[in-house]
């Protein structure tokens, strides 16, 4: 990300550049700011797990829903515990700004927590949903990412976390929005994944496709439903494009690409659709093509594709809403980790999303697993209303 700001260093005591650009940065409420340093305790203590712990760390968030995916079995060191070190109410905020904070609740009583979080425990003057929305928000995000731009204390990202000033109006305001942020946290509370382990298994790979059946041991997988390929007109991928413009054009298509998919305004837009472009039309479901998500959304307005994401246009659009929970969900996420490609950089191809099969009762009556609107979009639709 790139921020601007003109500031007058002249007096300054800091030439900080993260501080100093997060001192540009407005709220779109008007109401006191207050620094984290003045609002929460940073909890600290906690005790050593060896490797083969279920961990919660900052990778076992999904970015799209907030909700914890998977917790590791990797990790090895220092660690709280809810129940111990942690208590419902306290949030926990990854040093990544495009990560969720994740609210503790009963739900994670006894969980261990990986100390990579910075873990705050908010005083009697700010609720803990109003802090756990704010800093989960677009607007939080951005703040967030504010201040790791630059960063001179780059080791210290837990410090940096207390350097945010926050809106805090009245606790009859915050409480009176807290049973929809309720609501909204309860959506996050996600079906979790089996840790990574390993596993081993004999397999004829003679003619076979040998990253499939060596991708899971549990390759049949790919059989359970009907190819996405029958279900769809077009599965079309966005094209590389030299005539973009940072600047708002009037008339123009924005380019939707893998920030924009996770809840972020555009950055960019397409001077003309140009050959080889691929326009987007409301009922498509883009998903993205790199990575290990699908962050995959319901097109609303036309748009020109970034190379990044994939188009994929329903034969029968109705179904697009719950093509996307499916893709966005814990099987969609698991049949796409067994379809990717690479391993520094992980892709899908438009071929191997194709194939990805599609059950029929994931299209009928589908339970929503993971939010089609992102964690981050939905708390600044809620919090900055009039």
């Amino acid at each position: 990300m790139i921020a601007v700001a003109r500031v007058d260093l002249r007096g300054r005591s800091t030439w900080d550049t993260g501080l100093l650009t997060a001192e540009t940065f407005e709220w779109p409420i008007a109401a006191p700011e207050v620094s984290l340093t003045d609002l929460v305790t940073l909890v600290g203590g906690g005790s050593v797990v060896a490797r083969g712990t279920r961990v919660i760390t900052p990778a076992s968030l999904d970015p799209q829903s907030g909700g914890v995916r998977r917790r590791s079995e990797r990790y090895q060191g220092s660690a709280l515990q809810v129940g111990r070190d942690l208590q419902p109410g306290d949030v926990l905020v990854a040093g990544n700004p495009d990560t969720p904070a994740v609210l503790v609740t009963n739900r994670l009583q006894g969980a261990a927590v990986s100390t990579r979080f910075a873990a705050l425990r908010p005083a009697a003057e700010i609720s803990p949903y109003w802090l756990w929305a704010v800093l989960s928000s677009r607007s939080g995000q951005e703040i967030r990412r504010h201040l790791s731009l630059g960063s001179l204390n780059v080791g210290n990202s837990k410090a940096r976390v207390l350097d945010i000033r926050i809106p805090v109006p009245t606790l009859g305001i915050q409480f009176e929005l807290e049973p929809v942020l309720r609501r909204i946290e309860a959506g996050t509370h996600v079906e979790e994944e089996e840790a990574v382990t390993t596993w081993w298994r004999r397999a004829d790979l003679r003619g076979q496709e040998w990253r499939l059946l060596l991708a899971s041991p549990q390759p049949e997988r790919l059989d359970d439903g009907d190819p996405l390929e029958s279900l769809s007109d077009e599965i079309e991928r966005g094209g590389s494009r030299d005539d973009v413009s940072t600047d708002e054009l009037i008339g123009a298509f924005y380019v939707t690409d893998i920030g924009v998919l996770s809840g972020r305004p555009p950055k960019r837009w397409a001077r003309s659709l140009g050959s080889g472009g691929v326009l987007t039309i409301r009922g498509d479901v883009l998903v993205a093509a790199v990575g290990s998500r699908a962050h995959a959304v319901v097109a609303t307005e036309s748009s020109v594709l970034d190379r990044n994401v994939i188009r994929v246009r329903l034969k029968n659009p109705q179904r697009a809403e719950a093509l996307a929970c499916y893709l966005n969900g814990s099987v969609g996420y698991g049949l796409r980790q067994m379809l990717l490609r690479g391993s520094t950089v992980p892709h899908l191809s438009v071929r191997d999303l194709a194939r990805m099969p599609v059950p029929a009762e994931a299209l009928v009556d589908h339970h929503i697993d993971a939010p089609v609107t992102s964690l981050a979009l939905q708390l600044e639709q809620t919090l900055w209303r009039s």
